[in-house]
């Protein structure tokens, strides 16, 4: 009887020891200083990163070849593009629209060749700039815009609320295309 028992726990605990052996690490996997464990939501584990890439893209640490180039006839008072290379790696373009009752900005982000976020803001003139040079914005609202792999992930809108899933598809589209316009080779 003795032998039994003894035999029993040393079985459970050969057991217990390869379960526990089989299963670390299973539930994170480290990307730097995130770490994404499989109660951490995927999204939120993209957002992060993004996030952490957009911060050391704007944290001056990095040097970049500056290209800028007027926009013309896009809006009705002109605009700019400015955007930054790593080598021939375009990593962010901002495209500033000028118009008579407001202004857009709109910059994009990339790694590897993707975009990975976007950051639209659209300020409103109190009055048009015709008719005060020194217009100041009245209402100012702000999208952002997070992807992965090619999809949009999330969309926070004007009001920092997240937008439905419903609408993603055709506000890609529409970035995608604007993205087409200017991310050509750099000259």
């Amino acid at each position: 009887m003795e032998y039994i028992k003894k035999h029993s726990i040393f079985c459970l605990s050969v057991i217990s020891l390869l379960f526990y052996v089989s299963c670390s690490g299973q539930n994170s996997k480290s990307f730097g200083s995130v770490t994404r464990g499989k109660d951490i939501d995927s999204t939120e584990y993209y957002i992060k990163l993004i996030r952490k890439e957009y911060a050391r893209i704007n944290s001056g640490g990095l040097q970049f070849r500056i290209v800028k180039n007027d926009l013309e006839g896009q809006s009705t008072e002109g605009g700019t593009i400015q955007k930054y290379y790593d080598g021939n790696n375009l990593r962010k373009a901002v495209l500033i629209y000028y118009g008579e009752n407001g202004k857009a900005t709109y910059e994009y982000y990339f790694l590897e060749g993707q975009l990975f976020f976007c950051f639209e803001r659209v300020e409103e003139y109190k009055r048009p700039i015709y008719a005060d040079s020194k217009s100041k914005a009245g209402k100012v609202s702000e999208n952002r815009y997070y992807f992965h792999n090619l999809s949009l992930i999330r969309w926070i809108d004007a009001n920092g609320k997240i937008v439905s899933k419903s609408m993603y598809s055709d506000k890609k589209k529409e970035i995608f295309e604007d993205v087409k316009k200017f991310a050509e080779p750099p000259q």
